[in-house]
């Protein structure tokens, strides 16, 4: 196949990646060349505020020297005319501020701890001394952010380290952050617990470790590149209305940084163990479910050179034996199959201090991950391995080029394959109560190769209404993405019954008899099908879309109160009318040969603060659009598989042909199905080429009551458009009812083709919401984090489902409706090194789709499901029960020798064992319509627990 000799073209591969990168080094240097002050702090912290005398007059001229004590570096900045300073770039953890002036006494100050993403204020007084004299003052930042209007949060190094944690998945944690919501995903390699935000998908939110993008860029609720949560060292979490510098995100953002060596050599081994032993018994099963998982690993970090080189290095393995059962109302075909996963990550950081003023990051890192019979829905032949790897690379350069302007550049490189490897090459069988047989969605392999370059600059200029902290920067995302999907490679065939006998079908199937499933239709075992669906011709694909971004941000204090958050981005994806080829076959007003590239994606935002007197209470509000990157997926999908000219799957009606279950094709190639207009189903992508997007508002209030105390309420209002969706227009309806007429008897109106699967952009969601959150920062002994949503999602969520329906009367409530979550997490330090952590969730049901099950009405679809009185049950028409749970970690710390610790932890999840669901049967040709079905994902099990030592220095 053509698609795989370029896949494995490694000179081609080579030329692509360098001629990407010297289009985007020279996006890069006009960026530069535009002298024009910009910013970001993706992977960074910034400090700010304002020197003044003891009467409260502003002091231009004081240096101060900003250390960071655990590496020994120092960042220098001088105060302006107005007295006010502003350091960027600054590395996240605890820093020493030394504010120096002749004539006056020198403030040193101590206990700043700068988290990530964190643009933090202190404000420092300073009094006339006639001697040499320094004072001392030991304080912290302010909870409150005065400068920004956007609402987020951060986990910091505490709650990364003594919160439960099922799994060790860092980005589980973000679960306890205000404003998210659970992905609901299953576990799997690389795929990360991925959260949404705002009503959307989790597919629309943005994650970022090191200040680069880790999202798989064809599925986009996974991670490419997965880390040990003991080489994460804190997480931001952005929930609503970002700034400009963040992209291709409108849902919300996670931030992670990774750990750095020290000035001090330390390292750690460690190991988390899980065994049946201590778990409750399985709520489907009715007996304790085997499972062993063992997950080792270890750290190490330290100076190569104190003050100016360190290096940090991580490595950690799992092994989890594990079953999964499937659930469908059929005893014979509820049996456990192994689902074995095993995980190895590792990861190498160093950091050089060039100069004070120049800092280099790189940082290398790779993960390899099996998943054993993943997608087991009613039979193991449904299945498929799951063999994921991946290494990704990143440089980082910090760059004080004067005391007002900072110039940061980012790089990453990334090679990744997840190929999904089926278990068995039978037809599928649909039936209305299970399905057995070949997925039709695994594909052979699957490889990525990712190069984003990014350049930020940023400044601060007094005057022209106020200090302007100024940000611009641009991005160029080069990707290289192919491999060969397998849909329907085996053949599909649908049938209206079940069979009388699922025992001589299993026996079939997992013989792998042809013949035989002819037998079982001759002999009445199974009902005559509706019809078959094969594949033909070629599916591999390459393709190379690109992304142009960049933007302007300006944080314009117009006063000591009031604080403007202005920007401006600008994304486009340059080849996204390559990748979205449409088929030749097909002609209209809403198709042509090539679509049409989206290229008005602008993005404006504002956003206020409004701080009172006492800079302890602020009122913030604002609104923007923000706009997400392609579903690449799907315009794989057209270009390589659905679009006729390649590949085809023609659409046999059943005929009664006496040999239809071992042979429908009867010789037909693509060729001669081209030539004799034979109908074959086909995708196509609407010419009106959109990139989804988001428009968010918020407004709240947020006060700091003490000094290691803050509130915040906030409403939040978020409309989604241009989200995809899928229609079928070849079918006849109605013009009464609006009902599709039954292929069978009406035919097709356009007679060359079966389904013609329309790709349009005409998707649109809603969300409202309060959100209320506390935050209590480490002191007296012990931190919490409490937050409460009340919120109400809608989408067109169920498109896809009934695509012959308007798109109107798909909209509804969304799957990630839920009205009620209330979240509180927190530590407490208990006497004799004894550490206690803790999560409790609550939440209201949430809802799931609903099928019929089968075709009810001939167009050869499954429809939507229907009330006994004929009635349409909703798209999104199911309800889940409430779900709480109690998860609590203790661990307890010894000292073994000098600096040798051994630390003992135990954590049980699920405290009371309280039956929590996320899955549901929708089918309701099932017997277990409405039925909760067993999830992999470690949020929703039965009480379970770990035990785990580590052995640091």
């Amino acid at each position: 196949m053509q698609g795989i000799e370029a896949l494995h073209r490694g000179g081609a591969l080579m030329t692509w990646i360098f001629s990407s990168g010297i289009r985007a080094a020279v996006v890069v240097c006009a960026l530069l060349a535009a002298g024009v002050p910009l910013a970001a702090q993706i992977a960074e912290a910034e400090l700010q505020g304002v020197v003044v005398d003891e009467s409260g007059g502003v002091l231009p001229g004081v240096t101060l020297t900003l250390r960071h004590v655990e590496t020994g570096t120092s960042r220098t900045v001088v105060t302006t005319e107005n007295g006010r300073y502003i350091a960027r770039g600054l590395r996240v953890g605890n820093y020493e501020v030394l504010a120096e002036l002749v004539g006056f006494a020198t403030v040193r100050r101590t206990g700043i701890t700068l988290l990530l993403g964190q643009a933090a204020t202190l404000d420092i007084s300073m009094k006339v001394a006639a001697v040499e004299e320094t004072l001392t003052v030991t304080g912290e930042a302010p909870l409150i952010d005065v400068g920004r209007s956007g609402i987020g949060s951060n986990l910091d190094v505490r709650q990364m380290q003594d919160l439960p944690l099922n799994g060790r998945d860092w980005m589980s944690l973000t679960l306890v952050a205000p404003g998210v919501r659970g992905g609901g995903g299953e576990q799997g390699p690389g795929v990360g617990n991925i959260p949404s935000f705002g009503g959307m998908n989790n597919y629309r939110t943005k994650v970022n470790v090191d200040g680069v993008q880790t999202n798989e860029s064809t599925n986009f609720n996974s991670v490419d590149i997965d880390f040990s949560q003991d080489s994460v060292r804190e997480v931001q979490v952005l929930s609503n209305r970002f700034s400009a510098e963040f992209s291709r995100a409108s849902g919300g953002i996670i931030n992670a940084v990774t750990k750095s060596g020290t000035n001090k050599f330390s390292g750690s081994f460690y190991g988390f163990f899980r065994n049946d032993a201590f778990n409750a018994k399985d709520w489907f099963t009715g007996r304790v479910e085997p499972i062993q998982d063992n997950q080792i690993g270890g750290t190490i970090g330290g100076p190569l050179k104190k003050d100016r080189l360190h290096f940090f290095f991580s490595w950690e393995s799992e092994r989890r034996p594990q079953t999964q059962t499937p659930r469908n109302g059929i005893p014979l075909l509820e049996k456990s199959y192994p689902n074995d996963f095993s995980k190895d990550m590792g990861m190498l950081r160093l950091d050089y201090q060039v100069t004070a003023n120049h800092r280099l990051t790189a940082r290398a890192a790779s993960t390899s991950a099996v998943l054993l019979n993943d997608n087991v829905v009613d039979h193991v032949s449904n299945g498929w391995d799951r063999p994921t790897w991946g290494q990704s690379y990143v440089l980082n350069s910090s760059w004080a080029l004067s005391q007002r302007v900072l110039n940061e550049f980012r790089a990453q490189y990334i090679n990744f394959d997840r190929p999904r490897q089926a278990k068995s090459h039978y037809p599928r069988l649909d039936f209305p109560g299970a399905d057995l047989g070949t997925a039709t969605n695994s594909f052979a392999f699957k490889d990525e190769h990712l190069l984003l370059l990014r350049d930020d600059f940023s400044s601060y200029l007094s005057g022209w209404g106020g200090d302007h902290s100024l940000k611009f920067g641009g991005e160029w995302f080069a990707q290289g993405i192919g491999g060969i999907f397998g849909t329907n490679w085996d053949g599909y065939y649908r049938f209206p019954r079940d069979p009388t006998d699922w025992a001589e079908v299993v026996r079939v199937v997992e013989a792998n008899d042809r013949v035989g499933l002819q037998d079982l239709l001759n002999r009445g075992i199974i009902p005559a099908p509706s019809n078959a669906v094969f594949a033909l011709g070629d599916a591999s694909y390459w393709v190379k879309p690109k992304i142009l971004g960049f933007y302007f941000q300006d944080d314009l204090k117009v006063s000591p109160a009031l604080t403007l958050n202005l920007g401006v981005r600008y994304d486009v994806e340059i080849d996204a009318a390559k990748v979205v080829r449409q088929t030749r076959f097909l002609s209209g007003p809403d198709q042509q040969p090539r679509g049409k590239t989206d290229r008005n994606n602008w993005s404006p935002r504002i956003g206020f603060v409004y701080a009172f007197n006492d800079q302890r209470t602020t009122i913030r509000g604002g609104g923007g659009r923000y706009y997400d990157q392609l579903h690449i997926n799907s315009g794989i999908q057209d270009q390589a598989i659905f679009n006729g000219d390649t590949y085809a799957q023609p659409n046999i009606l059943y005929n009664r042909d006496p040999e239809f279950m071992i042979n429908p094709l009867k010789g037909i190639t693509l060729e001669s199905l081209i030539a004799q207009n034979i109908p074959t189903n086909i995708r196509a992508m609407s010419k009106r080429i959109h990139v989804s997007h988001a428009d968010q508002f918020s407004i709240g209030v947020q006060h700091q009551l003490t000094g290691s105390l803050a509130v915040q309420a906030d409403v939040v209002h978020t409309t989604g458009g241009h989200e995809l969706s899928g229609h079928d227009v070849n079918l006849f309806t109605d013009p009464a009812t609006g009902e599709p007429l039954p292929v069978a008897r009406f035919g097709r109106p356009d007679p060359r083709f079966g389904l013609i699967d329309l790709q349009q952009y005409d998707g649109r969601s809603r969300y409202d919401a309060l959100q209320i959150a506390a935050t209590k920062r480490f002191s007296g002994r012990y931190q919490y984090q409490a937050s409460y949503i009340l919120s109400w999602s809608y989408a067109t969520s169920g498109a896809n489902l009934d695509p012959t329906r308007p798109i109107g009367e798909l909209y509804g409530p969304s799957d990630r409706d839920q009205r009620h979550r209330f979240v509180v997490n927190g530590t407490v330090q208990m006497p004799h090194e004894v550490m206690l952590g803790g999560v409790f969730f609550a939440g209201s049901g949430t809802r799931f789709a609903t099928n019929a099950g089968r075709d009810l009405n001939g167009d050869l679809l499954t429809d939507l499901a229907r009330y006994p009185d004929g009635r349409k049950w909703p798209p999104v028409g199911g309800m889940s029960d409430s779900v709480y749970r109690i998860d609590l970690r203790v661990s307890k710390r010894v000292t073994l020798f000098k600096s040798l610790t051994l630390e003992g932890i135990g954590e049980l999840f699920n405290v009371f064992n309280r039956r929590n669901y996320i899955r549901y049967n929708g089918n309701q040709s099932s017997r277990a319509f409405l039925q909760p079905i067993r999830s992999t994902n470690l949020q929703y099990q039965p009480r379970m627990a770990q035990l785990a030592f580590r052995v640091a220095f």
